[in-house]
């Protein structure tokens, strides 16, 4: 009787889509749990990595690369971080100072990208270079789009060049939705290797245990760290900027109008949603259609021991600590 209950069971689960069969589900979930785990670690190591470079090599060392001085530089615990110099530069060398940090990203992204897909490395290190990829080169095309549009960060000293500050942010728009197409097909077809399912149900769970939970452990220790984020700020800074600019506008002018339909009228579309709608629509056509053929020709196997990713939780945890104690 309980046989046969089972059975019907079963077959009632695979009808809704539930591939059961070749299952066993403690090394199921015990894999999920190494994943999430080493996805934590390789988050942790890929931001902090690319906010070193960011700051010490794209703007500290090609600081002093075109005869500045490079003091110092501060890297937040989840965020960004601050480089501080000084030096009389030309015209070129502002530019190359003030554009170095995202120039250096996108280099250092694109790299990982072809390492990982031409060298036999383990598993660990090719999630982890899908994650500093992703980190590398969207949040600083991102940057470079809310900066140009929003005359904010780095990018403003694109402001002397309106065509070069106009294709920043268009250009980057198309930018952006080629590579977070690219690295989210990349991604789900690297995940689809573990995890193999047919089902679109069945991925979008795992795809929210895998990707979802190690990104929302993070966005709850950016939000304890209570740091400004980047996106956040440079649009306060134009809300600011519109603010003081209708002042004055009502001021000269003695308009009827208020200061807030002054605002309206001289305020930015906002950017954001359209870069949201970037990242939403590309990772919905990567999760649907990921590559045919694996960008990674090589997958190593993920082992079953929770030893496996200790290594990097120690590394990420240090990495930490270190930053908390010279912040």
């Amino acid at each position: 009787m309980s046989t046969a209950f089972h059975e019907r069971d079963v077959r009632h689960l695979q009808a809704m889509g539930f591939t059961m069969q070749k299952i066993n589900l403690p090394p199921f979930f015990k894999k999920i749990i190494i994943w999430i785990l080493l996805a934590e670690s390789a988050l942790i190591l890929s931001t902090r990595l690319g906010a070193f470079l960011h700051e010490f090599v794209g703007h500290g060392l090609m600081a002093e690369f075109f005869g500045g001085t490079f003091e110092a530089f501060r890297i937040t615990l989840f965020a960004g971080g601050k480089a501080h110099f000084y030096g009389s530069f030309n015209e070129t060398a502002s530019l190359c100072v003030s554009m170095g940090g995202i120039a250096v990203n996108l280099v250092i992204g694109i790299l990982a990208l072809l390492v990982i897909q031409k060298r036999k490395l383990s598993f660990s290190f090719i999630l982890f270079g899908i994650f500093l990829a992703a980190v590398s080169i969207l949040s600083q095309v991102q940057y470079l789009i809310l900066g140009a549009y929003y005359h904010y960060g780095d990018p403003l000293c694109l402001v002397k060049y309106p065509a070069a500050l106009f294709l920043a942010w268009t250009g980057g728009l198309l930018v952006l939705a080629g590579f977070s197409l690219y690295i989210m097909r990349l991604f789900f077809r690297f995940q689809n290797t573990y995890f193999p399912s047919s089902h679109i149900f069945n991925r979008a769970v795992i795809t929210l245990f895998i990707l979802g939970i190690p990104i929302l452990i993070y966005a709850g220790f950016y939000q304890c760290s209570k740091t400004p984020l980047g996106s956040t700020k440079a649009i306060q800074v134009a809300q600011l900027r519109a603010q003081k600019e209708a002042e004055r506008i009502k001021a000269e002018t003695k308009s009827e109008k208020s200061i807030e339909e002054i605002i309206k009228e001289i305020e930015p579309y906002p950017i954001l949603p359209w870069i949201l709608a970037v990242y939403f629509l590309t990772s919905l056509l990567a999760f649907l259609y990921p590559a045919k053929k694996s960008k990674v020709e090589y997958s190593p196997p993920l082992p079953h021991s929770f030893l496996y990713p200790l290594p990097w939780i120690i590394v990420s945890i240090s990495v930490l600590g270190l930053i908390a104690l010279l912040w």
